[in-house]
């Protein structure tokens, strides 16, 4: 499963805004699986004032025909997907990352705004095109390739029927219908989109691609056309990738599993073995959640039944390490991603149904269900694993007053240490050899004495009137802290019992005014005392605030 951590997205997002000072962005974490870059205000030879859109980060190179823009989004993108890679491939839905990256200028409600650098360097002209001898054009009469993105061994012949400045006419294989697209340029060179439709990951025929010799085009079994096909076509493409296994295997090479998935890809799958995994015994629940959503469910299921049991292994290690209830935290965690995969197996996709009458509001209904479902697991994961190294930290805190007295000791002995400087730094009797010496003999490095004895902007010398106060009331704060706490350690807690039942405990070692009730006090009790500053601590089984005379003064009013 695609994820990505806060600290990730922290690093990169610090990265970007330290190497492209001149443009605003809005860096987040995206459902906890992707990183969404939103480019909000930049120069205008970027884009226009206004301009809102959706950028593929996996294919940018012709966003504009300034190439300032694209040099800027091929250099975010690459620092956006530092670390990215495919960790798992699926016959369903292409390949699955560790992590996506989405990327926009601006926002549907935040349009760009063009903000120029005082460095701005000129536009330059549109007339640094290549020359006419250096542009590789495409030619009336010739037949030329293009491949589909993803996979380089389908390749499809076009044929260039007729072409003007800006627009080009063409055939693809050996099809009578002629259709007509715009010429794009990129990297000196002419390029178009064959199926018109232009978007980033669009399959793009360039004019390097030519055809030397005539090839008898060969029809190719793809994900895009497979459903089309007749069953006799699909029976002879099927044999013919049968007989090229029995080569390779003759040829003692590892083959394909079946010929289906050597058709798509040519890849041989792993198999996922989940025997002995944490949440093995939730692989029924796995598999049926994909039913609705994927041409292979049980592999769908194992894949999400080992991810998240490594996931689960990893936090269990450390809720240990920070001495946490490992049990607690499983049952949470188990409890939590059966309840996502109940959800999701309400989820269809009309891949699998088919798109005739498919109910969309009913499926978008479902699978805004079970992205609340994945979400809350995700959620909790965060929180208790935040609590859990809170609550180490706090168990392993020192003691609280020996912390203050440690604290109000060190101030005292810098203060004394500051005016010691001080009296050496200032000394008109010594010479500047003499005071470093000295300085040095008190304690002080020969660097840090070299510098208590070079004046500053204001020909001041030695430690500065400012330093020695800001100390002294560090001092005294230090020295304020230590004597609450100690009086608060040695005043008992006290404790009042009303004839309704009610107890009221001046907790004075926890510095808090408690409230424990018989019962569950009524709707219109527990609304004033949460707008009086009181919450309810489950640990200690009472409604509490900080202990002072306004808690006691709102607490009066309210019982």
């Amino acid at each position: 499963m695609p994820y990505i951590t806060t600290e990730q997205v922290k690093e990169k997002r610090q990265v970007i805004k330290k190497k492209f000072p001149d443009f605003k962005f809005s860096i987040t974490k995206d459902n906890h699986s992707g990183i969404r870059i939103c480019i909000m205000a930049g120069p205008s030879w970027f884009a226009e004032d206004g301009a809102h859109e959706q950028l593929n980060a996996h294919c940018i190179s012709d966003y504009s025909e300034d190439k300032r823009a694209n040099k800027f989004l091929q250099d975010l993108t690459e620092i956006a997907k530092e670390g990215h890679k495919i960790v798992e491939r699926d016959t369903d839905y292409g390949n699955w990352p560790n992590f996506y990256v989405w990327l926009e200028v601006a926002k549907w409600d935040k349009p760009y705004k063009v903000v120029e650098s005082k460095k701005e360097e000129k536009k330059p002209t549109l007339e640094v095109k290549e020359t006419e001898q250096d542009m590789v054009k495409f030619e009336a009469g010739k037949s030329y390739t293009y491949g589909y993105v993803g996979d380089s061994t389908i390749k499809v012949k076009v044929n260039i029927v007729r072409r003007t400045e800006k627009s080009i006419w063409f055939t693809v294989r050996n099809s009578e219908e002629v259709k007509r697209a715009k010429i794009n340029i990129y990297e000196g060179e002419e390029n178009f989109a064959p199926d018109g439709t232009g978007y980033s990951m669009a399959p793009r025929c360039y004019a390097s691609k030519l055809m030397e010799e005539e090839v008898q085009e060969v029809i190719e079994l793809t994900p895009d056309n497979w459903e089309e096909m007749s069953a006799e076509q699909f029976e002879e493409k099927a044999t013919q990738v049968i007989e090229q296994a029995k080569e390779i295997e003759a040829a003692e090479k590892p083959a394909p599993e079946s010929a289906f998935s050597m058709i798509f890809g040519g890849i041989e799958r792993k198999k996922i073995d989940t025997d002995g995994m944490l949440l093995h015994k939730h692989m029924e629940i796995a598999t049926r959640a994909h039913n609705g959503t994927s041409f292979s469910p049980e592999r769908r299921g194992k894949q999400y039944i080992k991810d998240y049991s490594e996931l689960l292994a990893e936090d269990l290690e450390t809720v240990r390490k920070y001495d946490g209830d490992a049990v607690r935290y499983r049952e949470k965690f188990e409890r939590l991603f059966v309840d996502w995969m109940h959800s999701k197996a309400n989820c269809i996709s009309s891949m699998i149904t088919g798109p005739s009458k498919f109910p969309t509001g009913y499926a978008n209904k479902r699978n805004n269900w079970e992205r609340n479902k994945a979400n809350a697991l995700e959620d909790w994961r965060d929180r208790a694993l935040k609590a859990i190294k809170k609550a180490h930290r706090k168990a392993n805190a020192p003691d609280p007053i020996q912390a203050a007295k440690k604290k109000y000791e060190q101030e005292k002995a810098m203060l004394e240490r500051m005016k010691e400087g001080n009296k050496v730094a200032k000394s008109r009797k010594l010479s500047d050899e003499e005071k470093v010496k000295g300085l040095m003999e008190k304690g002080f490095t020969e660097g840090s004495a070299r510098n208590l004895i070079t004046p500053d902007f204001a020909n001041r010398i030695g430690f500065a009137s400012w330093q020695l106060t800001n100390c002294r009331n560090r001092m005294k704060a230090a020295k304020a802290r230590y004597e609450e706490l100690n009086e608060r350690a040695n005043t008992p807690s006290k404790e009042e019992e009303r004839e309704d039942g009610i107890r009221v405990v001046d907790n004075v070692a926890e510095n808090r005014l408690q409230v424990f009730f018989p019962g569950k006090p009524d709707p219109d009790t527990r609304t004033k005392l949460k707008k009086n500053g009181f919450r309810w601590a489950p640990s200690n089984g009472c409604w509490q605030a900080y202990l002072n005379s306004r808690s006691r003064e709102k607490l009066s009013h309210i019982i």
